[in-house]
């Protein structure tokens, strides 16, 4: 794969917004990044994804938008994005069997996030919770909000 590439963006910074065509695998090499539902004009965290964590692969064979924005908790994260084309490719080199187990368990995880965001559904006991002071959550609409803009969405 050409893509070896390390991004690196900053606290506050968003990966991608809700809405956004998936395009794109993000294997998190470093840092810790949040995602968000966007409801009601609040960001209300779904879950923080941390290094050696991928986001997208659920969606990997849809083609639906983002459910939710994406955005660098603190510090600095360290990412490689992989496009859909290079993993396909990627696939194409492992046995047929594979590449259908592999599209069915990301359906059937894409369609879990749908009912846990549908049904407001928490596990209180995730490590991958977290909260968001109003401070921390204004900042981040404010990010959410250029990106918007500057993709003209």
């Amino acid at each position: 794969m050409s893509n070896d590439v390390i991004k690196t963006i900053n606290e506050g910074d968003v990966l991608f917004v809700k809405g956004e065509a998936i395009n794109q695998l993000y294997l998190i090499r470093s840092g810790e990044i949040g995602l968000f539902w966007e409801k009601e004009k609040h960001l209300v965290p779904y879950k923080r994804v941390s290094a050696k964590e991928f986001i997208g692969e659920e969606e990997l064979f849809s083609h639906k938008a983002w459910p939710w924005t994406a955005i660098v908790l603190s510090g600095e994260v360290q990412y490689v994005p992989f496009t859909k084309k290079e993993v396909q490719a990627a696939l194409k080199e492992c046995p047929d069997w594979v590449s259908s187990l592999l599209k069915v368990l990301c359906e059937r995880f894409a369609d879990t996030a749908d009912i846990i965001q549908e049904h407001n559904i928490i596990d209180e006991y995730s490590d991958q919770l977290f909260e968001i002071d109003e401070k921390h959550e204004n900042f981040y609409k404010r990010k959410v909000l250029k990106k918007k803009k500057k993709k003209g969405a």
